[in-house]
């Protein structure tokens, strides 16, 4: 008695589970006999290896819980629906593939399974790399604000020991005593440069001003006065540095009063806590 062969339209149902490996031996075998013979049949096989190769690339491969699959496969089993069948004298084709169905869902359900997992850890290493970049970003923003801090601090130094070289280097400077209005002890003197137009303020027991408060420095030219520089007393002891060479008029004289933070202001807003006269040229 010769055995019935399958039609195409069980060969196609069949197709997605073979390309699974998830049919008996006896069903691989005629279908694979049947698509030897049959075009149509042979190009839907083709497709559904393609599709079970792409499913099989898309996550990585890792080794599933020991207990996984069996878990699924007891869920499947559960949650079964009959599927219905063509009326035949003997066991249908679906009644004959039916068992394979549980291990096709057991594969199924252990890729997305994985999947989630291989996504949820993409994103826990995308945040933090965003996490590590921003306290990269922050460190070099700081780095760049000290650096800069470092340059202004260098720059403000060589300007000073400029005005220091031109003054001290000048044969004709002159020199004299800065008075305090209100205090004996406080020592100063200024050191000017009539060719290179800058002089330093030296003092000592300059009193320590308190918070909001600063030292500014004035030169007189005439009726005018002009601000020249703000400082501070270290431990009594002061040394400033001032350019004038943008005065069209000799100087008259110099002075320096307590202002308020950041200082700047257009004249001087109190009397002078020290003062010199300078002498006229003949």
């Amino acid at each position: 008695m010769s055995t019935q062969q399958p039609d195409c339209q069980e060969i196609l149902d069949m197709v997605d589970a073979y390309a699974l490996g998830a049919v008996a031996p006896e069903e691989a075998s005629s279908l694979e006999q049947h698509v030897a013979d049959c075009v149509g049949c042979w190009d839907e096989l083709n497709r559904a290896q393609q599709t079970a190769d792409l499913i099989s690339l898309s996550v990585p491969s890792v080794e599933s819980p020991r207990l996984l699959g069996e878990r699924i496969i007891s869920q499947a089993q559960r949650e079964a629906v009959p599927i219905p069948v063509r009326h035949r004298s003997g066991p249908g084709l679906w009644q004959r593939l039916r068992p394979s169905w549980p291990a096709a869902a057991a594969a199924f359900g252990a890729v997305s399974i994985f999947a989630l997992i291989f996504s949820a850890t993409l994103k826990d290493d995308l945040d933090d790399l965003k996490a590590e970049n921003n306290d990269l970003k922050a460190e070099v923003q700081a780095a760049t604000f000290s650096l800069d801090q470092q340059l202004r601090a260098a720059d403000s130094r060589l300007q000073e020991q400029e005005i220091i070289t031109a003054v001290m280097s000048d044969s004709d400077r002159q020199q004299m005593t800065v008075a305090s209005a209100s205090d004996s002890s406080v020592f100063a003197s200024y050191t000017w440069s009539p060719t290179a137009r800058r002089g330093i303020l030296e003092c000592e027991n300059v009193p320590d001003l308190p918070p909001g408060k600063v030292y500014e420095l004035w030169i007189e030219a005439g009726e005018d006065v002009y601000p020249l520089a703000t400082f501070q007393s270290q431990g009594g002891w002061c040394l400033v540095t001032m350019d004038m060479s943008f005065l069209d008029t000799r100087p008259t004289g110099m002075g320096v009063s307590v202002e308020t933070v950041p200082g700047g202001v257009a004249g001087p807003s109190s009397g002078w806590a020290l003062y010199a006269a300078f002498t006229p040229t003949r």
